[in-house]
């Protein structure tokens, strides 16, 4: 059972002991599995998944707390808390997909555009959410979940919303755009994550948050000389490559340019600041 009516989900997400995180995440887990197999109205939809953002960002900063220094290789019971995690954000993501699908089939709703750009990005969120919960823990990413990035970002370029502002996910609400945070994931992804050391995954996107715009898409895959480049395949299953020095490509392949250069000059500069004893308050790295 799930409450489809958001005057009541409201009132129940309220009521959630958000102190009792476990339970608290196991609840909002199975209202959000149910509500994701309901037939709903679009904007009825939409509106019970943003009321349920807040309590989302809650309990999984708290139940993070239990991996800021277990030891690893996992344990088997705090390994099933952190695949419910990803599980939890994988739901997040399907319930904005689900905004994005009704939106499809009907037609007449095609002119609003600030729904479906609000539903694509927060669905580029979660699932970015998975993948950074991923890289934490060591644990393989799901299988699909780079292809429905690179997909969510070709339905936004097919239908011009690729720069349209909206607001973020809580827990940080900012002005964004799909382009933005799709180039903050696939930054994410090409950090070698699983290569950090533990808790570094988080510190690195907080880093991109303010300075990951300095990287930009490029819809050919030409490139003058390959470094700082990156090759994004869009029917692949995984982060971008680095760019091949000698590949010709052809046209409808669904490649795309990722270029790093200027947030590469960025990082230097920031290097070379440090190295001369400013703080990284100061210089604000996020």
């Amino acid at each position: 059972m799930a409450e489809t009516d958001p005057k009541y989900a409201r009132a129940w997400l309220a009521s959630l002991p958000l102190a009792d995180s476990a339970e608290t995440a196991r609840e909002l887990y199975q209202a959000l599995y149910t509500l994701n197999r309901e037939t709903l109205d679009v904007a009825q939809r939409f509106e019970l998944m943003e009321l349920y953002t807040a309590p989302v960002a809650s309990v999984t900063a708290a139940l993070e707390s239990y991996f800021t220094r277990a030891a690893l290789p996992l344990t088997p019971k705090k390994r099933q808390l952190a695949e419910f995690i990803r599980q939890l954000h994988m739901e997040m993501a399907y319930g904005y997909k689900a905004c994005l699908q009704e939106l499809d089939r009907k037609r007449l709703l095609w002119g609003k555009k600030s729904l479906r750009s609000q539903a694509l990005v927060r669905a580029m969120h979660y699932l970015g959410e998975v993948l950074l919960h991923s890289y934490q823990v060591y644990m393989p990413y799901p299988a699909g979940v780079w292809r429905e990035l690179h997909t969510i970002y070709q339905h936004a370029v097919e239908n011009g919303l690729t720069e349209e502002s909206v607001e973020t996910a809580l827990p940080v609400t900012v002005k964004t755009t799909l382009t933005h945070e799709y180039v903050r994931v696939l930054l994410l992804g090409l950090c070698n994550p699983y290569q950090l050391p533990q808790g570094e995954c988080r510190q690195v996107q907080r880093f991109l948050l303010p300075w990951g715009d300095k990287a930009s898409i490029r819809e050919k895959p030409e490139a003058a000389q390959p470094a700082g480049y990156f090759l994004i395949d869009s029917a692949a299953d995984s982060p971008p490559a680095p760019f091949p020095s000698e590949t010709a490509f052809q046209p409808g392949q669904g490649l795309r340019l990722l270029n790093t250069i200027e947030l590469l000059r960025t990082i230097y500069y920031f290097i070379q600041r440090l190295q001369q004893g400013d703080s990284a308050r100061v210089l604000s790295l996020g």
